[in-house]
């Protein structure tokens, strides 16, 4: 998980860093090889609606070092105005995460206005079930 009910509620235009950093471990070469495409997904959820502001952006980085020094950017989503970051899950669906990243992953929010309310959860998963009816 990059977040986990992390409060952006009193962000105000800035970029703020995931609480976590996902480290794929020194052999994380072997991370995209393992999984097909489509397999890895970056899953936003929305455990408190944001209010105030006028959106938020969601990059993911990818670095040989911790402290993402020379971070490279694996995507950007699109900008999610802030009626849109209500309810339980953020429409943000990345099919697959590329082949290629350094060793440590990290999401960054880029916040637009000053919000008054809003917390989100954030992270990778594997096999996404996607045959919900």
């Amino acid at each position: 998980m990059f977040s986990e009910a992390q409060d952006l509620g009193a962000a105000s235009d800035e970029t703020v860093v995931s609480t976590n950093v996902i480290d794929l471990g020194a052999k994380h070469a072997n991370v995209p090889s393992h999984y097909e495409d489509g397999e890895l997904e970056v899953v936003v959820g929305i455990p408190e609606d944001f209010a105030g502001g006028t959106s938020v952006q969601l990059v993911l980085y990818t670095d040989s070092d911790e402290a993402f020094g020379s971070a490279a950017v694996v995507f950007e989503s699109k900008v999610f105005l802030t009626a849109e970051l209500k309810g339980s899950e953020l429409p943000l669906r990345v099919p697959s995460i590329p082949a290629g990243l350094e060793r440590y992953l990290r999401m960054s929010y880029v916040v637009a206005g000053t919000m008054t309310a809003g917390m989100i959860d954030c992270g990778l998963v594997i096999d996404k079930q996607s045959n919900v009816r």
